[in-house]
């Protein structure tokens, strides 16, 4: 999955037309306080203190799957189907994999996705806000009634960016 995780990681950089140091500087000048205040906040919401994990290794983690769920996400909303693609391509694969971003002890914390996906996608490139995506994204699945997230679509306010940032 780490091999999969990366070619989507790729995938978004070529999208993006930047390396990825120079996606690293743009986390760095777009999130608050810079990317070490950011590493220390994203270590802050779990529960065991990852002190194995030195701050260039968490931070490769936090950027491999948080740009690994938002272009999945990006891909669902938007209909992209690479004839290559290990997720989209392979049957159940993308159940399984939405299934595993659902487990407690996979989930990033809400504000490192939505700083990258305004670092990706976002803002930055016209995106709707990453609430929206994620949304949408999941109300596109049959297995899940689209009633409900209709009815929170309609809610909420999409022009409010506090919404995509806690």
């Amino acid at each position: 999955m780490e091999a999969v995780k990366q070619w989507y990681l790729d995938n978004l950089l070529t999208r993006m037309e930047i390396s990825s140091q120079e996606f690293i500087q743009h986390i760095n000048d777009e999130t608050e306080n810079g990317i070490t205040e950011f590493e220390k906040r994203a270590r802050s919401f779990y529960a065991e203190p990852l002190a194995h994990l030195k701050e260039k290794e968490f931070m490769e983690i936090m950027i491999l799957d948080g740009c690994f769920v938002i272009q999945l996400l990006w891909k669902i909303v938007n209909g992209k189907k690479d004839d290559d693609d290990p997720i989209l391509n392979m049957d159940c694969m993308f159940q399984y994999v939405c299934h595993d971003l659902l487990l407690l002890e996979n989930q990033l914390p809400w504000f490192v996705l939505s700083a990258l996906y305004k670092v990706t996608l976002g803002k930055r490139y016209g995106g709707p806000p990453f609430s929206e995506l994620l949304l949408c994204a999941f109300s596109s699945l049959n297995s899940i009634l689209k009633k409900y997230f209709n009815s929170y679509l309609d809610c909420l306010d999409l022009n409010d960016d506090r919404v995509d940032e806690n």
